[in-house]
């Protein structure tokens, strides 16, 4: 699996979802902004022997709780909560999602 199947998979969280985030006024919330970050390894016999895709995932909504932390600890087997914080009056919550 990769991007565009992670990018299916948080459409059925929100409607929308961006690996680039589009100008401000393109947007609508709910909402994901997503990247890639830094793979996590797997090291084996001194060497790598395993590289796993991670990705920094930005939930931005209107709305101050809803369920999103339950519904991505659902959706995703390898997911690490982080913080929440509100910027111009919209929440938003980040996540970190191994996802091969």
């Amino acid at each position: 699996m990769g991007r565009l199947q992670l990018q299916e998979k948080l459409r059925e969280l929100a409607p929308k979802a961006w690996y680039q985030k589009p100008p401000a006024n393109k947007m609508s919330y709910p909402c994901f902004v997503y990247k890639a970050v830094e793979p996590t390894t797997v090291r084996a016999d001194n060497r790598n022997y395993l590289l796993i895709p991670r990705y920094e995932v930005l939930y931005i909504s209107e709305q101050e709780d809803d369920g999103i932390w339950e519904r991505m600890d659902e959706a995703f087997s390898h997911c690490a909560i982080g913080r929440k914080y509100v910027s111009d009056n919209l929440y938003h919550y980040v996540f970190t999602i191994n996802y091969q």
